[in-house]
């Protein structure tokens, strides 16, 4: 079982988080992995995926009806899940300029941690710890 470090880069706005997304994006380093899902600002996506109420997401922010939002939500976190199941490297690394999206930035944050919590109990403890990964994905239906 190999233990993740996931990094998790939040800029201010007009701070140069958008070069340092496509220089990150750029790289193949063999200890760590940049997520792929969307652009290399992950600012829509973690927000998107992390929001549990839909309504305070703004729908045109990325670029989906608000009907559309909970199924784009789905996609986005099974995508996410997907791309971070296959990951073999030790690192792991998110950017973002916002992840308010409607959330206080704690509320935000405690929600990445369950989601990357999860989704590593999910790839470390196939068929065990099932209890833990219920509780963790209960905490997280929960805020919706």
């Amino acid at each position: 079982m190999v233990m993740r470090t996931a990094f998790v880069h939040i800029g201010m706005h007009k701070t140069g988080s958008g070069s340092i997304q496509q220089s990150l994006a750029a790289q193949d380093w063999p200890q760590h992995h940049y997520v792929r899902e969307g652009p290399p600002n992950h600012s829509v996506m973690l927000q998107t995926v992390l929001q549990g109420d839909l309504r305070k997401l703004k729908a045109n922010q990325s670029g989906t009806q608000r009907k559309d939002l909970p199924t784009t939500q789905k996609r986005l976190r099974k995508n996410l899940e997907a791309e971070l199941s296959r990951v073999t490297k030790p690192n792991i690394i998110l950017s973002a300029e916002d992840l308010s999206g409607g959330n206080t930035v704690e509320k935000s944050i405690a929600e990445m941690l369950d989601l990357l919590q999860f989704l590593a109990m999910s790839r470390q403890m196939p068929g065990a710890g099932k209890e833990q990964r219920r509780r963790v994905r209960a905490k997280r239906e929960a805020g919706k």
